[in-house]
């Protein structure tokens, strides 16, 4: 199977993007593509922090969809996407992924699950978070699956997709430039072939605010093909063999052992000690008529301790600022109660 990434830097004109991504389509149509993946926020950048995006957000039957499907159908391959879909918030749209079929038709969708709070930006504060839907599409002799940009920094999810079937990882993204961001798209992007043996198909936007980097990359970790910062598009052959004979020589994923994960079982709650104002020979006149015939321990030693005229137990607690220790010192103290309350009853703290 023959795949590309298409990379090129997103305005916020949805009609100029839509041109721009027909001309870099039909390029790599012209050279056979059966899979191509167009970046993040393909339809519409991000653009300035306080730009509204539920403004230009599109429901899934919308202009820019079927203008997607209709090139999938012209060119006889997929096309994997980044758009704004409206949600439930008029004021922030979801984070989609949407996939064309070669037969013009929508073959799926998928809504961004991590949203990119990190790096001093806040992504959630434009758009929605969608629930964890690991989505994997057919795609000629392999299985496809859709992850967005900041997905990428989460093992777990595409171990998922994994484990659905996905034997090649889409990963269209918008990859914000800063220090060493290069390094950890690369780095990252080659991180999840290795360790799932899969092939990933990576397009990313570029310009003045993202990386670009695009690339193809091979289940042992193999850059098959890679772009700069040009907008341009680079071709991969797949190999259905290749990622046989890798899974067999490194079958790390039958290897491996499933950790099981114990939950916790909630303690229950301890039973006050008590005891009977009798056992702790607290005198029945140092106690009010409301007092019950049961005391916890503490509080019964309390008591003995004021029918003395020794102060209350309290005042020899310590008070340090760590709770903590304070606590477990708490805890020493009531549990003496044996040799407290012989002290006590032996009149040596008269």
């Amino acid at each position: 199977m023959r795949a590309c990434v298409v990379q090129f830097a997103a305005s916020t004109d949805v009609e100029a993007n839509l041109e721009r991504i027909k001309d870099l389509v039909g390029e790599a149509a012209s050279v056979g593509a059966d899979l191509i993946v167009v970046p993040e926020a393909a339809m519409c950048d991000f653009g300035a922090p306080d730009l509204p995006l539920g403004a230009v957000a599109q429901p899934l039957d919308g202009e820019f969809v079927s203008e997607i499907r209709r090139l999938a159908g012209e060119c006889r391959a997929t096309i994997v996407a980044g758009m704004f879909e409206r949600s439930d918030d008029a004021t922030r749209p979801f984070n989609t992924l949407v996939v064309a079929g070669p037969d013009g038709e929508l073959a799926g969708a998928y809504r961004k699950a991590h949203l990119y709070d990190s790096f001093g930006y806040r992504e959630s504060d434009r758009l929605s978070r969608a629930d964890v839907e690991p989505t994997v599409v057919p795609v000629g002799d392999f299985r496809v699956g859709l992850m967005t940009c900041y997905d990428l920094r989460f093992p777990e999810f595409s171990r998922a997709l994994v484990d659905r079937g996905a034997d090649v990882l889409a990963v269209p993204a918008a990859w914000v430039r800063g220090p060493l961001k290069e390094d950890h798209w690369t780095t990252l992007l080659r991180a999840r072939a290795i360790e799932n043996t899969t092939y990933v198909v990576a397009a990313g936007q570029t310009g003045s605010n993202y990386v670009g980097s695009s690339m193809i990359i091979d289940p042992m970790g193999v850059t098959v093909c890679a772009l700069g910062d040009e907008e341009a598009v680079a071709t991969g052959d797949l190999d259905p063999a290749r990622l046989e004979a890798v899974r067999s020589r490194n079958p790390s994923l039958a290897n491996r052992r499933r950790t099981p994960c114990r939950k916790r079982r909630a303690r229950p709650a301890r039973l006050a000690r008590t005891t009977r104002l009798s056992v702790c020979g607290v005198p029945r006149h140092a106690c009010s008529a409301g007092d019950t015939p049961k005391l916890k321990r503490s509080e019964a030693l309390t008591a003995l301790g004021r029918s003395r005229g020794i102060p209350d137990a309290s005042d020899y607690r310590p008070r340090w600022d760590n709770r903590g220790v304070a606590a477990r010192a708490a805890r020493r103290w009531r549990g003496a109660g044996a040799a407290y309350r012989n002290r006590l009853e032996s009149g040596r703290w008269q």
